[in-house]
């Protein structure tokens, strides 16, 4: 959503305040004041009660949710020890935690408004940690749970939340920690408190290593908000370094703690600044760039041990921005077929030349799905890709898809519901491995028929572990595992007669990544490395050498002691960095095959180049690379320095190893309410009174606030209260609301006003309820017919009355998602009803104009038609629908993609006063000279249709006049006069000057500078005559034009808002043949405006 508004208006620094204070309130720890979306409808609904946790799951997932109120009461002292803060130590009742089973994304959220969890169950496919999800989640939305407490805690918390509700937590989050603290202190955490966590994955802060050895030292502010010209990875990365680096190089394990109280206790702003400067002596500049310095240091002393590193040369071409390549396969002799995405470049599937690097795209890919991989004849090219659902966005189904090379452009669909999950075909290419998480929880290996999908054979893991990623060697079925001690691999032996699956454990679980499992061929040619042996590794306290220590003198396994059809490969981040493995699973040795200085991320071997190809963000010895982004790279067979190695020999993480110590020097113990204890399942009602979880000493309307077009500010903010509901569910919410504000009509006035919106999406349509009381007096209307000498003129006259004002409305809408591929794809037909109790009488007054007394003066002579009075409805139609490419982050608009909307627009009752309008609105982007620029085309048509008296009203549904013509009265004359409109725009957008600004941090963070020219014209047909005399017979059409351009920068956060936001000046110039002589309230030939958006 976007907050767009002239703030130099009259009303527009009353909202901007309150649009400033709801964005606060909006920030999330992942969401504050946020829906999480629709469950479907069919679900029905169970809750159980821990001793601190209230858990609301679907039925049927009893055990999954006593498994995470397990692991979330374990988790909930151990998370308080460095935090400060217990979950439920500032808040009554018990935390709400919602799993909702039938999403396909992994993830989880903690919310303040209302207060509660959502977690999405699905087992992580792609990117799993080396420890089962729910205990990942448990600890790192625990954090959030604890670091939220801060917000009704101390003096200022508490008065805020008296003043404002669960909402004051949000609002208090936006403007002190920010995402990037809050994250990184739950990284910290995850790691501290466990063997596994992002801070002892490799690739979490793999690109800040090349950065740092390049002596690209950016801010902390930098990293945090980003850039559109230099790359920066999200904001978890800058998060985790900050708060680790403050504990773990300035020993102060109570970091988070002492941030906490410095907030709760005095407030104020750059909070976080001084407590560093307090853990480092340092000023918050300094402190950064010394922790950038310690974790450099170390990255260079692990890559000394490492080395030496295999030579590489790169394949792909230089792009001009950052951009990845991944999970690539190697097709019919040198195409090698890879994801590509970047920061100018939406994800697609490419073909690249092995040997040129020569690239074709071949169509938009989803950016989450599985990496490829071949069917065993070379013809097919499979994944894995979640398909939201049509209707309900927390549904959904994961998709086993493929191209046929022959025809690589067109996707079909082996299975189209399910959720399975990177696929394995089988060597003879008549099965397909996939894995599969059911709703309940738990994981299995599933084999589809390759042909219809259908599912021949499946092995349900034990309770204990999750299998990731099937492999297959000939009719051999292996796997990657993940449990409490970590990753392993394993193969699957059979079932026995109770119909348990049996495995053969090939590597023992350990606290290390593994990835993408999958056949390789004994490596006859490749080079063995002499034994590098560390000194230190003598020193007593290790009986072996460890990976980072030494390597094996070795070449590949001879055929006396392998074969070479018996090797698995894997991906693993083993000795700190990830590099490729190979196992043989007869006698399960385990050979190293690649050395670099900061990792792959992808293989695949070329074996008739005998080279092998993979992506990396730099190669070893050219570091600089990186700001390429993640080429792709080879090196000969020979050139690979496979070593042989042992599983166990893990590298340690200093930090997260001193991280660990910390917590265990402050009381952490894993077994912490080792039993827990569960309340009796219940039945819970999704249909039931929402809760009140905000209010403030303010009225606003929050989807006004959202729109703020700063028409009739009243009803979107003004003096009165406001009280906020939703269910825990998101299935209803909405507001009641009331407001004191002047008078519209009334000079020295005030009205008293009562509002009241109700929307709900727990049925297949989603209805939104609104109700406004006494916003001003109640019209009654009529037309009137003045003549004067031979002209006359017609129009509708409102007259104010002494009743409130009444207006009801129902809006009735289905949100269709037919997204896929990469491709956005929706429907959404609406319908939507308003009732008023304003009145319109179809009789007509005629007057006519005498002189009298030397002055003109209207008089009423008599009446036409029949005195029949009835209050005013509005009834539209309308569908839109839109196909859309996915947009890169540094482009404006997204490179192609094609939106149209057909409505209709009437009164019933009055369909001869307030003429029947039809519209068609049309909009499309196409792509610019760069990559980043973008062409935005509109156009919209707008025409009254049936039965239509002359005086008649032709209320618009859409913008008609050019933007130069903003703040004029010209749109009611146009509705009194104009008979049918045209109106096409072209904006042409071109960022520059990438100037990543940091100096006025953390007040505001400026990215870069966008121009935007624009074209508008609009085509009016209008019934006057040439001196602009209303005339029913006399209809001309009337050309309007405005052409300009906005400039405007654009800031990574504003006023301490973690949101991106654009200021701007917008200059037109206005062309009409009658701007001179028509009396238009504003209307100049110059236009100049204010810009202000701030994007949630």
């Amino acid at each position: 959503m976007t907050f767009e508004y002239d703030f130099m208006s009259k009303t527009g620094i009353k909202i901007m305040a309150v649009g400033i204070f709801l964005a606060i309130a909006c920030w999330k720890a992942d969401a504050q004041f946020s829906l999480t979306g629709s469950d479907p409808a069919a679900l029905r609904w169970r809750q159980m009660e821990t001793e601190n946790f209230r858990l609301i799951f679907p039925e049927g997932n009893d055990s999954l949710a006593r498994v995470y109120g397990t692991e979330l009461e374990q988790a909930r002292i151990r998370n308080a020890r460095s935090s400060g803060y217990l979950i439920g130590q500032s808040y009554k009742g018990k935390m709400p935690v919602v799993l909702h089973s039938r999403y396909i994304v992994p993830n989880a959220s903690v919310t303040w408004a209302p207060r509660r969890m959502d977690i999405f169950t699905v087992n992580d496919p792609y990117s799993p940690m080396a420890m089962p999800w729910v205990r990942n989640l448990a600890i790192h939305e625990g954090r959030h749970a604890a670091q939220m407490q801060f917000g009704a805690a101390g003096g200022w918390g508490k008065a805020l939340h008296w003043l404002f509700g669960e909402m004051a937590a949000g609002a208090f989050a936006g403007i002190y920690p920010g995402p990037a603290f809050l994250e990184g202190d739950a990284v910290v955490a995850e790691t501290a408190l466990s063997r596994s966590g992002r801070g002892r994955q490799a690739d979490f802060l793999e690109y800040m290593r090349p950065a740092f050895d390049c002596g690209d030292w950016r801010d902390y502010y930098k990293w945090y908000y980003g850039s559109n010209k230099r790359y920066a990875p999200d904001y978890y990365r800058v998060g985790y370094m900050t708060v680790a680096g403050s504990r773990v190089f300035f020993n102060d394990p109570l970091f988070t703690k002492r941030y906490f109280d410095r907030v709760t206790r005095w407030g104020g702003f750059f909070n976080l600044q001084r407590t560093v400067k307090d853990a480092s002596g340092k000023s918050f500049k300094e402190s950064f760039r010394t922790i950038e310095d310690n974790f450099q240091r170390m990255w260079s002393e692990e890559a000394a041990r490492r080395e030496p590193f295999m030579p590489s040369r790169q394949v792909t071409r230089k792009p001009s921005m950052h951009t990845e390549y991944a999970g690539s396969v190697i097709a019919d002799g040198s195409g090698i077929y890879s994801l590509k995405s970047g920061l100018a470049v939406p994800n697609c599937l490419v073909r690249l030349d092995a040997s040129s690097g020569k690239e074709k795209r071949i169509r938009s890919f989803p950016s989450y799905a599985s990496d490829l991989t071949l069917d065993g004849k070379g013809r097919r090219l499979f994944w894995s890709e979640s398909v939201a659902g049509r209707r309900w966005t927390l549904g959904g189904h994961s998709r086993i898809r493929y191209v046929n090379l022959s025809k690589p452009g067109k996707v079909h669909d082996l299975t189209k519901k399910g959720r399975y999950f990177n696929p394995a075909p089988s060597p003879d290419g008549k099965v397909i491995a996939v894995t599969e998480y059911p709703y309940s929880g738990g994981s299995r290996l599933a084999l589809l028929d390759a042909v219809n999908g259908s599912v021949r054979e499946s092995y349900t893991a034990p309770d204990s572990l999750q299998f990731t990623e099937p492999a297959w060697i000939g009719k051999r079925l292996f796997t990657i595992g993940v449990s409490e001690n970590g990753m392993g691999v394993y193969e699957i032996v059979g079932v026995d007669s109770d119909g348990k699956t049996l495995l053969r454990t090939l590597l023992r679980p350990q606290p290390v990544t593994m990835t993408l499992l999958g056949f390789i061929p004994a490596l006859g040619n490749a080079r063995g490395t002499e034994t590098v042996v560390d000194p230190e590794s003598h020193s007593g306290k290790s009986g072996g050498l460890s990976p980072d220590q030494s390597r094996s003198k070795t070449g590949l396994p001879s055929e006396q002691s392998t074969s070479e059809d018996t090797h698995l490969s894997f991906l693993c981040d083993r000795t700190g960095v990830t590099e490729l493995y190979s196992l043989d699973v007869d006698n399960l040795k385990l050979f190293q095959l690649t050395s670099t200085r900061y990792g792959i991320s992808d293989s695949f071997l070329n074996a008739e180049a005998d080279t092998l190809y993979y992506s990396s963000l730099a190669a070893s010895d050219r570091p600089q690379d990186y700001k390429q982004g993640r080429m792709m790279y080879a090196t000969a067979v020979s050139d690979l320095p496979v070593a042989e190695v042992r599983y166990e020999d893990i590298h340690k993480y200093p930090v997260a190893e001193a991280l660990t110590a910390q917590e265990t020097a402050l009381g952490d113990t894993a077994s912490i309410a080792a039993e827990v204890k569960f309340s009796r399942t219940e039945r819970y009602s999704k249909i039931r009174l929402p809760h009140v979880h905000s209010w403030a000493p303010v009225y606003f309307n929050y989807d006004n606030v959202e729109s703020l077009s700063g028409d009739d500010y009243y009803k979107t903010a003004s003096l009165g209260a406001t009280a906020l509901f939703q269910n825990l569910l998101s299935t209803g919410y909405g507001m009641v609301g009331y407001g004191a504000h002047e008078d519209p009509y009334k000079k020295g006035g005030w009205r008293h006003s009562g509002h009241f919106k109700y929307i709900f999406t727990g049925l297949y349509p989603v209805f939104e309820f609104t109700a406004d009381f006494n916003d001003r007096a109640a019209l009654d209307i009529q037309k009137i017919q003045v003549s004067k000498e031979k002209l006359y003129s017609l129009h509708n006259k409102g007259t104010l009355t002494g009743r409130p004002y009444f207006e009801g409305g129902l809006k009735v809408y289905i949100p269709f998602n037919f997204s896929s591929g990469g491709i956005s794809r929706g429907l959404i037909p609406q319908a939507r009803y308003k009732f008023t109790n304003d009145r319109y009488n179809d009789q007509i007054l005629l007057q006519h104009v005498v002189e009298k007394d030397g002055k003109e003066v209207t008089e009423t002579y008599s009446t036409m038609g029949e005195d029949h009075i009835s209050p005013l409805q509005t009834l539209d139609l309308s569908l839109r629908g839109y196909v859309m490419r996915q947009k890169a982050p540094s482009q404006v608009f997204p490179s192609l993609g094609f939106g149209a909307e057909l409505g209709f627009h009437f009164r019933p009752g009055h369909i001869n006063a307030y003429a029947p309008t039809a519209y068609l609105y049309t909009y499309g982007y196409l792509p610019g000279l760069t990559a980043r620029q973008g062409l935005r085309l509109t156009a919209s048509l707008e025409a009254w249709y049936g039965p239509y008296e002359e005086g008649g009203v032709m209320e618009g549904a859409l913008t008609a006049i050019p933007r130069g013509f903003a703040g004029t009265n010209l749109k009611g004359i146009i509705n009194s006069c104009s008979e049918s409109r045209l109106r096409v725009t072209v904006d042409y957008a071109i960022p520059f000057a990438d100037v990543d600004w940091s100096f006025l941090s953390p007040v505001a963070y400026v990215k870069n500078f966008e121009l935007t020219p624009f074209f508008d014209w609009s085509y009016q047909t209008f019934s006057w005559d040439s001196k602009l005399h209303y005339n029913p017979g006399a209809v001309t059409g009337e050309n309007l034009f405005s052409v300009g351009a906005d400039l405007s920068v654009n800031l990574g956060n504003f006023f301490w808002l973690p949101y991106d936001t654009r200021i701007g000046l917008r200059y037109a110039r206005n062309f009409w043949h009658y701007i001179d002589r028509f009396p238009i309230t504003g209307l100049d030939r110059n236009y100049i405006g204010w810009i202000f958006s701030i994007s949630l």
